[in-house]
């Protein structure tokens, strides 16, 4: 009788399960997911001949749910990731008229407060941070101090609009940092999984292939369904470029 097993312990073994390689898969999710599909389809018939070999048909029963779980992070993963980068071109369209308001205040405020050491402090202190925050507090700390010295300002003739300017980008900068954020946390969560979903099915896939090609490695009819499509197609192509270069070049006179 083999294993019961539901999605949800699925879940919790792919979490938790260490393959001892680091990194990101190695061939393409869809063309492992396919071939795991497929391999599964073939070695139904040789299922007596596979056991007697040694193979755990429970492990192989999990090969569909697997696959399906795999599929699902990874486009999971692709609309995170499509997210997270929307939001960035966003951000990078938005930021230009941030920074160089940030910079226009800072210009006109060191000439306003000139004679105020305290102010000019003030200033330094917030054009001392660079980072993503840090131009949002920039811009509300600035619009903040405008409004508590706008007699200093209008003695310039300050244009008010760029208080009004810098009130209304801070949130909308800090709302674009926020999903940013949120964006990239979910990107790494449902790489993570997605990883973790490919390194398991690889594993079920490598065990399948490895008592396929030992059984019947004299047998090419059923030996080919235990061949990676992708690999095959891998290896000839490199076997032509290596032939290539070793030919001989002819020069022409």
């Amino acid at each position: 009788m083999l294993l019961s097993i539901d999605n949800e312990e699925l879940l919790h073994t792919i979490r938790t399960f260490k393959s001892g390689k680091a990194g990101s898969p190695t061939v393409p999710v869809n063309v492992l997911v396919q071939e795991a599909d497929d391999l599964y389809l073939w070695c139904q018939d040789d299922q007596e001949q596979l056991m007697l070999v040694g193979l755990d048909w429970n492990q192989v029963s999990l090969i569909p749910a697997c696959a399906k779980i795999c599929r699902e992070f990874q486009s999971q993963w692709l609309k995170n990731y499509k997210s997270a980068d929307k939001t960035k071109l966003e951000w990078e369209s938005k930021s230009p008229e941030a920074v160089n308001l940030r910079n226009e205040l800072l210009h006109d405020f060191g000439f306003a407060f000139r004679k105020d050491d305290q102010l000019l402090a003030q200033l330094k202190e917030i054009n001392r941070k660079q980072s993503r925050a840090s131009l949002v507090q920039s811009l509300n700390d600035l619009a903040t101090l405008g409004n508590e010295y706008i007699a200093m300002l209008e003695l310039i003739h300050f244009d008010r609009t760029k208080l009004e300017a810098a009130t209304r980008l801070a949130p909308e900068m800090a709302d674009l940092i926020a999903r940013i954020e949120r964006n990239k946390n979910r990107t790494d969560e449902s790489k993570l999984m997605r990883d973790q979903a490919y390194a398991y099915l690889k594993q079920l896939v490598d065990m399948v292939r490895e008592c396929g090609k030992y059984k019947f490695r004299e047998n090419p009819e059923r030996l080919a369904g235990y061949l990676s499509d992708y690999w095959k197609g891998r290896n000839t192509t490199r076997t032509k470029k290596t032939t290539l270069e070793d030919t001989p070049k002819v020069i022409e006179k």
